[in-house]
């Protein structure tokens, strides 16, 4: 792709997730993550539970946010009321609902912003929202759990064969990239997936690749420079953290909106062009049979002036 063309991409992207009014969005979608992140992260908790995996997740929730012990401690103290609310009485059902509720609400907002960016007016219906993403939210859990536990294999396998140099850098290489990897894994899915008409896998690979690049730059520079941005203990006190997770939260769909909308274009540059010419051929064709018949007329009235010129000699 030449520089110009990559300039006219860019140019058609940023005019129309400005004219569709997509960032938008990106503010509701930051309240809905909000709303479903404790019963979504309970979940978790559950399934890793049933697995001998609860502490395992719970490391990993320190882990990320390590910059805030405090506020691992609190997401972690509303999980556990969370689960210790819905084991019994009226809260299950309770439960249930506002899990359901929350998870359906996120989704659909979700695929509401895509058919924004595709231009598409009608969403999925109501059982298949709940029956497709409610099942994709339970196995998120699963593969968060896989991923995590792949990670300590590699890390044990590592320190096992520590003296073996080719073998320790290719562990390192693979731990350090396996981030990135999945994030351009699930911003790929979630643009082929997520819009309600027909998106074309290599339209979804090098937006989704681009998004989860930025995602994670911006997710180091939230985690490891959080501690520099002194001034907003000064104002919030103890509630430093909310702001800027707030924050971080509604950049992170404005990357992913973007990403999508740098889907579209991509698709629609190629595609529009292909079915000019498709339109073009079809009316050269049309043309083409016109003058054909037209052509035959002539040659039926040369044919008819002939007959009637004999007669009259």
């Amino acid at each position: 792709m030449s520089w110009k063309k990559l300039y006219d991409l860019l140019r058609l992207t940023v005019a129309h997730f400005i004219k569709g009014n997509i960032g938008s969005f990106a503010s509701a979608l930051t309240y809905n993550t909000l709303l479903a992140s404790v019963p979504v992260l309970a979940i978790a908790f559950a399934i890793a539970r049933g697995f001998g995996f609860d502490e395992m997740v719970e490391s990993r929730i320190r882990q990320v946010l390590d910059f805030s012990p405090e506020t691992a401690t609190q997401v972690i103290g509303f999980v556990n009321s969370y689960l210790q609310h819905t084991k019994g009485g009226v809260f299950v059902g309770v439960g249930i609902a506002v899990l359901m509720y929350t998870v359906v609400n996120l989704t659909s907002n979700i695929e509401t912003a895509f058919n924004q960016i595709w231009r598409v007016e009608s969403s999925r219906s109501l059982y298949r929202q709940i029956s497709d993403y409610i099942s994709v939210f339970f196995l998120m859990p699963l593969l968060f759990i896989i991923t995590s536990g792949l990670s300590v294999f590699l890390m044990t396998f590592a320190q096992m064969f520590g003296g073996m140099l080719l073998i320790t850098n290719t562990v390192h290489w693979v731990l350090y990239l396996s981030p990135y990897i999945i994030t351009s894994v699930s911003f790929i899915l979630l643009y082929k997936l997520m819009p309600n008409t027909q998106v074309k896998w290599r339209y979804c690979i090098v937006p989704g690749i681009l998004a989860a690049i930025l995602f994670q730059g911006m997710a180091y520079f939230y985690v490891h420079y959080q501690i520099k941005i002194s001034s907003y203990n000064a104002i919030y006190g103890s509630f430093a953290a909310i702001p800027l997770f707030l924050l971080f939260v509604q950049l992170s769909w404005y990357i992913c909106l973007f990403g999508g909308q740098v889907c579209h274009t991509c698709q629609l540059t190629e595609e529009v062009p292909a079915a000019e010419v498709r339109e073009s051929t079809e009316e050269s064709r049309e043309i083409q049979s016109q003058l054909s018949a037209i052509n035959d007329q002539l040659s039926a009235l040369n044919k008819r002036v002939t007959e009637l010129n004999e007669r009259l000699s």
